[in-house]
């Protein structure tokens, strides 16, 4: 049988095909002339006796998992479908989670140094009211430094690890913005806060 196939976006680009089916004769269209836009594959059978039958075919049919990715990202921006809000919401409120996780182990780290500082300080004029007394003036500046720089290092440390945590998710999701096939280049800039 006679087809006539053509791409939907270039009436230009038709073409008389013999295949079998309306399938076929698109299959063999779309190798023979390889588009990677998204559009469709029109396909009228040429029939002399009845009116022409039409059916229409997404390009995505004759395409594999990676073409089909590959096609995603690299087309115009005016051919993919409106802003993806939900990806786009899901990513920003990730980011956020990350970016106050960030910010919270920051002050726990602050607050660890304020009190090393506090206690070894507070220590330090606690041993001048006993400056009669050496062994008292001792003790008092060995609890204090003991206390307060075990204290201060362990509050350190606990803003430290919670900080690898949050800088873990952010190249996480860095990652997964930059692979993500649903968003377009300066959505993905938009997202990450790359931008101006």
């Amino acid at each position: 049988m006679t087809y006539r196939v053509a791409y939907s976006d270039d009436p230009g680009s038709e073409e008389l095909l013999e295949a079998q089916t309306h399938k076929d004769a698109a299959a063999i269209f779309f190798f023979k002339h390889p588009k990677m836009v998204i559009c469709d594959l029109v396909v009228t059978l040429v029939t002399p006796d009845s009116a022409p039958e039409i059916r229409r075919f997404h390009i995505d049919e004759f395409l594999d998992d990676n073409a089909r990715f590959r096609l995603r990202r690299t087309a115009p921006l005016s051919q993919l479908p409106a802003k993806p809000t939900s990806a786009i919401t899901r990513y920003q409120d990730a980011y956020l989670v990350a970016k106050v996780t960030v910010r919270i182990a920051d002050v726990i780290k602050t607050v660890g140094m304020v009190f090393g500082i506090a206690v070894c300080v507070g220590g330090f004029l606690l041993a001048s009211q006993f400056s009669g007394i050496a062994g008292l003036m001792l003790a008092s500046i060995v609890l204090a430094v003991a206390f307060g720089g075990f204290g201060g290092i362990l509050l350190y440390l606990l803003g430290v690890l919670i900080a690898a945590q949050g800088q873990t998710l952010l190249a996480s999701l860095d990652e997964a913005v930059h692979t993500s096939p649903f968003l377009t280049n300066d959505q993905r800039a938009d997202v990450m806060s790359i931008t101006e």
